[in-house]
């Protein structure tokens, strides 16, 4: 595309977009904070095609957050509505992507720095769509994981050292193993798997991660045993002499 014959910069009055936002898990209403909306135009004499673009700054009402919203249509492209009134449908781009379904692992700076790394570009591929990449990167976590525990082989062999080392339970391996088999069909047979697969695959993927580093954590926290007496009503009346 061209330089736009047209841009303008504004601050709409009351306008808003429901947008998803990870913060509150579910979409929400956005104002429209600010607005440059451009146009272009291509007319050779025989055939013209109109291309309309809105960046919007946005704002979510319920955590207040700022997000960045594209919007772009074309003359090219009609749709029509209930009523049967045609319309340029606008192709919405949201950034930082995200997905409505899930948030991120809310203790992932607790995981070590390889794993985090994989699980946070896993977890934005998601987000982003792209639904092939992020079953690599499911897999990629579970590899980073067996890496980090310093298990040998294949990853098949590496799940099930997870297993003999106690890291996980039976069934939990099993539960891996479709993981497994979940990235190797999305890297040799390039299979796109639905967003609500690949969130099952991540819930898997996080209940391993907080029984392995973050639970582990904060049970350090707690005292190992306590030996003074537990005081009741009736022996706290006894020590005061009532």
């Amino acid at each position: 595309m061209s330089f736009p014959n047209t841009i303008n910069v504004s601050q709409p009055d009351g306008a808003f977009h429901f947008l998803p936002c990870s913060t509150c898990s579910s979409k929400t209403r956005h104002t429209v904070l600010t607005q440059v909306a451009s146009s272009f135009t291509d007319d050779d004499g025989e055939h013209c095609v109109s291309v309309w673009t809105r960046h919007q700054i946005v704002q979510c009402g319920g955590c207040g957050i700022i997000s960045f919203r594209k919007g772009e249509s074309c003359s090219e492209d009609v749709d029509h509505d209930r009523a049967g009134n045609p319309f340029h449908p606008e192709v919405e781009m949201i950034y930082p992507e995200r997905s409505v379904a899930r948030t991120m692992l809310r203790e992932s700076d607790e995981l070590p720095e390889d794993v985090m790394q994989i699980y946070e570009e896993a977890h934005k591929a998601l987000g982003a769509g792209l639904n092939i990449l992020a079953a690599l990167g499911i897999r990629a976590v579970v590899e980073a994981v067996c890496a980090e525990k310093e298990l040998s082989g294949k990853l098949i062999q590496q799940i099930d050292a997870l297993r003999d080392h106690g890291h996980v339970t039976r069934d939990g391996a099993d539960i891996l193993h479709r993981v497994r088999r979940m990235g190797n069909s999305a890297a040799h047979e390039r299979t796109a798997h639905t967003e609500a697969q690949l969130i099952a695959g991540f819930e898997v993927l996080e209940h391993m991660l907080k029984g392995l580093y973050v639970i582990p954590g904060h049970a350090a926290a707690l005292p190992a045993h306590s030996t003074a007496a537990i005081v009741g009503p009736a022996s706290s009346a006894a020590s005061s002499g009532t």
